[in-house]
């Protein structure tokens, strides 16, 4: 199968998530969840905030160029995407949801691998390219969360720039891509569990006790409004943290990535959602990466 490689920036594209509501009145009496609504996403172009720090791309590369660089696997656009709510909600709600969000290139190439030169916790490492179907336009995985449990679904849609560069896209590809993705929705789960027993902790409640009451004041809203503001923005943060950690652990081909994953896989799968996308993503390398000397690859041909 062949496949182009996906242009960085894209031209934007669109996607329909689902977050639940926390924020509505009356709220629902436990321990019935919060109901969980569709939003509409807008996709940006360009470099979003969360971008820069979660972004996988070779901007600068003299074989890209300033402007029309490569993007590679597992290039995430981070928090902030624009979330557009389908029923009537304080604005507050959106501004947590955008807090969390994350839109990912999850289909990779490992036929013809790059180094990244943006992205704050990516620069430097080595990872397969980005494909996009040759029409230009190809699935990203979405943040997405139902009955108090986060998960990702490849239901996003980005259109991207053409381009006459074609790669391979083998099955093993195909494989590696879903089982990054099951890592990150595994992951995600756990995350978002962890942060159901942090917020119900009594540190929590003695925290957010001493700070909610003045959050409160400032957004003119009621004290429970601030502590679930003080929620999503713990449950964002924790989110982002296993993102970054994922990330920095995701070089396939280098002994120190190599490394950092044992180290993750080892500890955190125990202890943190990170080490259970660590250990997908290792698996997810070692499906993907083809033999030494088989024709057709091209390791790291521009470093």
């Amino acid at each position: 199968m062949t496949a182009i490689s996906t242009k960085h920036p894209n031209l934007g594209g669109f996607s329909m998530d689902m977050h639940k509501a926390t924020l509505i009145n009356p709220p629902p009496a436990p321990p019935v969840p919060a109901p969980v609504f569709p939003w509409v996403v807008i996709i940006p172009p360009g470099v979003p905030i969360g971008e820069l720090l979660l972004g996988k791309f070779t901007i600068g590369r003299v074989h890209t160029g300033l402007c029309f660089s490569d993007t590679l696997h597992g290039n995430d656009k981070g928090m902030l995407i624009p979330h557009i709510a389908t029923w009537a909600i304080p604005p507050i709600e959106t501004i947590t949801v955008m807090l969390g969000s994350s839109t990912k290139h999850f289909m990779p190439s490992f036929g013809v691998q790059e180094k990244a030169t943006m992205g704050a916790i990516n620069i430097g490492q080595s990872g397969p390219i980005a494909i996009s179907a040759p029409p230009g336009m190809m699935m990203v995985q979405q943040c997405q969360d139902a009955a108090g449990v986060g998960f990702v679904l490849p239901i996003g849609t980005v259109f991207c720039m053409p381009t006459t560069r074609f790669v391979g896209f083998t099955l093993a590809d195909l494989a590696a891509g879903f089982i990054g993705m099951a890592g990150d929705a595994l992951a995600a789960a756990i995350g978002s569990k962890i942060g159901d027993f942090i917020t119900g902790s009594r540190f929590f409640s003695r925290v957010a006790g001493r700070i909610a009451p003045a959050l409160a004041r400032r957004l003119g809203a009621s004290e429970a409004v601030a502590t679930k503001v003080l929620e999503g923005i713990l449950g964002a943060t924790l989110g982002h943290i296993n993102n970054a950690l994922q990330n920095w652990t995701g070089s396939p081909d280098t002994e120190q990535g190599k490394a950092r994953r044992r180290m993750l896989t080892d500890v955190g799968i125990v202890t943190a959602p990170a080490g259970v996308g660590a250990a997908f993503g290792e698996m997810g390398n070692q499906v993907g990466n083809p033999p030494p000397g088989q024709v057709g690859r091209r390791p790291n041909i521009w470093e």
